[in-house]
Formats: structure tokens, sequence, C-alpha cells
């Protein structure tokens, strides 16, 4: 086996080399690569998921002020609830 290895010029091996190098060094690149943007997705998910449950939030506080004022009430901004009357 070394006697067949000893055959091939050294410069060959040393592409042989480092074309092995090469090819390990942009497969780690790519699972690199692969894994951060898996790492984004799931954080853009979750900051998508955590805007919306915000949304529905302030949806649901606007529609207690609507509804406040609909009923010819006031609302009371520093302690967030609806009163008879105006301070």
């Amino acid at each position: 086996m070394l006697a067949i290895i000893n055959l091939v010029p050294m410069v060959w091996r040393l592409v042989a080399v480092a074309a092995l190098l090469a090819s390990l060094g942009g497969f780690l690149a790519y699972e690199h690569h692969k894994l951060v943007v898996e790492g984004e997705n799931a954080e853009l998910q979750k900051i998508e998921n955590d805007n919306a449950a915000e949304r529905k939030k302030a949806q649901e506080g606007s529609n207690d002020v609507d509804r406040c004022f609909a009923s010819g009430r006031f609302w009371d901004r520093d302690n967030g609830v609806c009163v008879d009357s105006p301070r």
C-alpha cells in the first residue's frame, strides 16, 4: 500500500491534501452557515410570536377604552380604568 503512495509525486500528494483540507473547510463553513440560518429563523419566529401577543394586548386595551367612551364614561389614564366622571 505504501509502495503505491510512493509512486505518486510529492506535488500531487500535496495537492490531494490541500484539496481534502479545502473540501473539509468548505463543508464546515456550510454547516456553520446552516446552523446560523436555523438560529436566525427560530429567533425571528419567536420575535414574531411575541409581537403578535403584544399587538393582541394593545388591541384589547384599545377596545376597553373604546367601550368606556361608547358608554358615555371617561377613561382614567393614570389608573387604567373607566370612571363615571373626569377628574
